[in-house]
């Protein structure tokens, strides 16, 4: 992830966003900023009032076609941003907008 979405992504209140699919984007940045793998579980996310389809929302054009990534696994279900089409405009247009 890069320094520059994450810098930007801590600098915005979570309170001062609007919809859902801004607070579910500002959570998941942070939390796979801050995971080793990247992966963020469904756990993780819950915890912080995120929906599945919330996450499934960011995919539409409304929100920038983001890359969302899911993978089931032994262990649970997890989510990750792709960033090979990430970037700082993208986010600060979800966020702001």
């Amino acid at each position: 992830m890069q320094k520059e979405i994450v810098d930007f992504v801590s600098s915005v209140s979570r309170r001062t966003l609007t919809n859902q699919r801004q607070r579910s984007l500002h959570t998941l940045v942070r939390l796979q900023a801050a995971s080793p793998t990247g992966w963020v579980s469904l756990g993780a996310l819950r915890s912080a009032k995120v929906t599945t389809m919330s996450l499934r929302d960011l995919r539409r054009e409304r929100y920038e076609n983001l890359d969302v990534v899911c993978e089931r696994t032994s262990e649970g279900v997890f989510y990750r941003l792709s960033t090979r089409h990430l970037s700082l405009q993208k986010v600060q247009r979800i966020l702001q907008g």
